[in-house]
């Protein structure tokens, strides 16, 4: 009995760890698409910036279920809108507004995963 108790304990703090660990591979990937965003603004690639934006809203609609375990609707939801007034800065070829949704929105990821 005893000795179940500590397989199963060993086997939690595993899927603990190996869990974190994915945590920070998805959120390298959301970061460095909103770097490259940024990236491609300042070098008024507007094309590439948008279909990059496309992008990081598909990762974010697949990750969503993490975001919303881990983070309060406000920061999930409040994303989701700031996604979409990207895509309309970038269409607009906005370039104050865009660093301005890529900032909030990095902050906003922050406060899911660092609250």
């Amino acid at each position: 009995m005893l000795r179940s108790k500590k397989v199963l304990l060993a086997g939690l703090i595993s899927i603990c760890i190996l869990g974190g660990w994915t945590l920070q591979e998805d959120d390298n990937r959301f970061k460095s698409s909103l770097i490259q965003i940024e990236g491609l603004v300042d070098s008024e690639e507007w094309d590439k910036a948008s279909e990059e934006a496309y992008q990081l809203r598909d990762i974010y609609q697949n990750e969503k279920w993490k975001y919303q375990l881990l983070g309060d609707e406000n920061n999930y939801k409040g994303i989701q809108k700031e996604m979409e007034k990207l895509l309309a800065s970038i269409s607009v070829e906005d370039k104050k507004q865009v660093k301005v949704e890529t900032a909030v929105i990095r902050t906003l990821y922050k406060d899911i995963y660092f609250y």
